[in-house]
């Protein structure tokens, strides 16, 4: 016996713990049996531009955790891969100074069955918040507004809650 499959398998399982959402591939809505017996276990965020920044990634995983937590509250978990492609959050200056201006995020977020490694919901995501006027510019968080919109449309589109 080789020691050649093992290895194979057990690299296998290793990079599918830590696997992306797959960000080309075809939405798929979850069943809505599933959405309703289901809750948010683990969430994983990856993003190619991000790398630098965890505060970022800290600010987003909790903000999509807390939020999918009132909408997804069955008794099954679901663990979330979320892949974050562009984010743009409007300057401070320019919002003082101009007022106005936007926030945008897009990605896609995969709910994966912890049991099998299966996808059962995969929703591409882009949501434009509006920035506020000056005293936003100065007080909001920008990061939060945009991880609770992505989280809000991501509550909407698969558990039909917003």
């Amino acid at each position: 016996m080789t020691l050649r499959p093992i290895l194979a398998a057990a690299a296998a399982l290793s990079l599918a713990a830590c696997a992306t959402a797959t960000t080309g591939a075809a939405p798929l809505p979850m069943a809505p049996e599933i959405a309703a017996r289901s809750h948010i276990g683990v969430v994983r965020m990856t993003s190619d531009w991000v790398s630098g920044n965890p505060d970022f990634t800290d600010t987003f995983t909790d903000a999509v955790h807390e939020n999918l937590a009132d909408c997804a509250r069955g008794p099954e978990k679901l663990d979330l891969r979320l892949h974050v492609s562009h984010t743009h959050r409007e300057g401070r200056l320019a919002q003082l100074l101009n007022g106005g201006g936007a926030h945008e995020i897009a990605g896609v977020a995969e709910f994966v069955d912890p049991a099998n490694g299966a996808v059962v919901g995969r929703y591409p995501i882009h949501v434009v918040v509006d920035a506020g006027g000056p005293v936003e510019a100065l007080l909001a968080d920008r990061q939060l507004m945009i991880s609770d919109a992505f989280a809000t449309e991501l509550c909407r589109q698969a558990f039909g809650r917003g």
